[in-house]
């Protein structure tokens, strides 16, 4: 794992033990940062038997399935990022049916640094169908519960345990409780 290089407060450079330690102390103004997961939060959305997955436009894995979601803002907790998410990526309001899993602790590295995140998955109920792709989204596309994609054509981590998850008809109750 990649990590700093440099004191964000001092501006000190770390021992090479600190570069490798997720609790950094610095020698120079005393001061700890401690490396913890991040929470995202994300929607699993299936309707009539299909789960609606959206094609990324940036990167990481620009042109990769994936489902909505992204990362909680610091004072926002994991339901409201994945409702925020939906509306950003899809255009259209959306409520929280139950929470459907928890993948964690999940690698995500980005720009050669690896963070690990706690992936906080919704099962969401959309309050319109008219769906207008924006923000990092650059298409959707429903998918038939028995046509998933190949996990290389999907995104993240978390993302692919789900699909695959779907596809052994392991998932932690979609399927059966899918909204209507």
């Amino acid at each position: 794992m990649r990590s700093f290089r440099f004191c964000p407060y001092c501006g000190e450079q770390y021992n090479n033990d600190q570069i490798e330690s997720i609790h950094k102390h610095c020698e120079q103004c005393g001061k700890w940062i401690f490396e913890n997961l991040k929470a995202t939060g994300s929607a699993v959305i299936i309707e009539n038997n299909k789960l609606l997955l959206v094609k990324r436009g940036i990167e990481p894995f620009k042109g990769k399935w994936d489902v909505p979601g992204g990362f909680s803002e610091p004072q926002e907790h994991p339901e409201e990022t994945t409702l925020r998410e939906v509306k950003e990526e899809l255009g259209v309001d959306a409520e929280i049916v139950k929470l459907y899993g928890i993948y964690s602790p999940v690698p995500y590295t980005y720009q050669g640094y690896t963070q690990h995140n706690c992936d906080l998955y919704y099962q969401v109920k959309l309050k319109s169908t008219d769906i207008k792709v924006g923000d990092d989204a650059v298409g959707f596309q429903w998918f038939d519960l028995n046509n998933l994609p190949d996990e290389e054509d999907v995104a993240f981590v978390s993302a692919k345990q789900l699909i695959q998850e779907l596809k052994s008809g392991t998932s932690k109750e979609a399927m059966t409780n899918s909204p209507e």
